[in-house]
Protein backbone atom coordinates (compact mmCIF):
# COMPACT_ATOMS: atom_id res chain seq x y z
CA UNK A 1 0.00 0.00 0.00
CA UNK A 2 2.80 2.41 0.91
CA UNK A 3 4.54 1.60 -2.36
CA UNK A 4 1.49 2.95 -4.23
CA UNK A 5 0.96 6.12 -2.15
CA UNK A 6 4.51 7.44 -2.32
CA UNK A 7 4.66 7.70 -6.13
CA UNK A 8 1.12 9.12 -6.19
CA UNK A 9 2.00 11.75 -3.58
CA UNK A 10 5.20 12.54 -5.45
CA UNK A 11 3.23 12.98 -8.67
CA UNK A 12 0.80 15.36 -6.96
CA UNK A 13 3.61 17.42 -5.42
CA UNK A 14 5.47 17.56 -8.75
CA UNK A 15 2.30 18.69 -10.53
CA UNK A 16 1.68 21.44 -7.99
CA UNK A 17 5.31 22.55 -8.13
CA UNK A 18 5.14 22.63 -11.93
CA UNK A 19 2.01 24.77 -11.77
CA UNK A 20 3.67 27.20 -9.36
CA UNK A 21 6.83 27.48 -11.48
CA UNK A 22 4.81 27.91 -14.67
CA UNK A 23 2.67 30.61 -13.05
CA UNK A 24 5.77 32.47 -11.89
CA UNK A 25 7.24 32.38 -15.40
CA UNK A 26 3.99 33.82 -16.78
CA UNK A 27 4.02 36.59 -14.16
CA UNK A 28 7.58 37.54 -15.06
CA UNK A 29 6.76 37.52 -18.77
CA UNK A 30 3.77 39.78 -18.14
CA UNK A 31 5.91 42.16 -16.05
CA UNK A 32 8.51 42.36 -18.81
CA UNK A 33 5.81 43.08 -21.38
CA UNK A 34 4.41 45.88 -19.22
CA UNK A 35 7.90 47.32 -18.83
CA UNK A 36 8.51 47.22 -22.60
CA UNK A 37 5.13 48.82 -23.32
CA UNK A 38 5.83 51.56 -20.78
CA UNK A 39 9.26 52.24 -22.34
CA UNK A 40 7.73 52.44 -25.82
CA UNK A 41 5.07 54.87 -24.57
CA UNK A 42 7.70 57.12 -22.99
CA UNK A 43 9.82 57.01 -26.16
CA UNK A 44 6.79 57.87 -28.33
CA UNK A 45 5.83 60.79 -26.06
CA UNK A 46 9.37 62.17 -26.09
CA UNK A 47 9.55 61.89 -29.87
CA UNK A 48 6.23 63.73 -30.22
CA UNK A 49 7.50 66.47 -27.90
CA UNK A 50 10.71 66.94 -29.88
CA UNK A 51 8.76 66.96 -33.15
CA UNK A 52 6.37 69.60 -31.81
CA UNK A 53 9.33 71.70 -30.62
CA UNK A 54 10.96 71.49 -34.04
CA UNK A 55 7.71 72.57 -35.74
CA UNK A 56 7.28 75.51 -33.38
CA UNK A 57 10.90 76.58 -33.88
CA UNK A 58 10.46 76.42 -37.65
CA UNK A 59 7.25 78.46 -37.47
CA UNK A 60 8.99 81.02 -35.28
CA UNK A 61 11.89 81.34 -37.71
CA UNK A 62 9.44 81.79 -40.58
CA UNK A 63 7.57 84.50 -38.66
CA UNK A 64 10.82 86.31 -37.84
CA UNK A 65 11.91 86.13 -41.49
CA UNK A 66 8.56 87.51 -42.64
CA UNK A 67 8.71 90.28 -40.04
CA UNK A 68 12.27 91.23 -41.00
CA UNK A 69 11.40 91.17 -44.68
CA UNK A 70 8.37 93.40 -44.07
CA UNK A 71 10.48 95.89 -42.11
CA UNK A 72 13.13 96.02 -44.85
CA UNK A 73 10.46 96.38 -47.54
CA UNK A 74 8.89 99.31 -45.68
CA UNK A 75 12.29 100.98 -45.27
CA UNK A 76 13.07 100.59 -48.97
CA UNK A 77 9.65 101.98 -49.92
CA UNK A 78 10.14 104.93 -47.55
CA UNK A 79 13.54 105.67 -49.04
CA UNK A 80 12.15 105.47 -52.56
CA UNK A 81 9.25 107.77 -51.67
CA UNK A 82 11.61 110.24 -49.99
CA UNK A 83 13.91 110.21 -53.01
CA UNK A 84 11.08 110.95 -55.44
CA UNK A 85 10.08 114.18 -53.63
Amino acid sequence: MLAVLVPADLAVVATLLGAVVSGRFQERAAERQICVTHSETIRRDRLEAVTALACVASDHRTAMWTRGDAILTNIVQAVLLAGSD
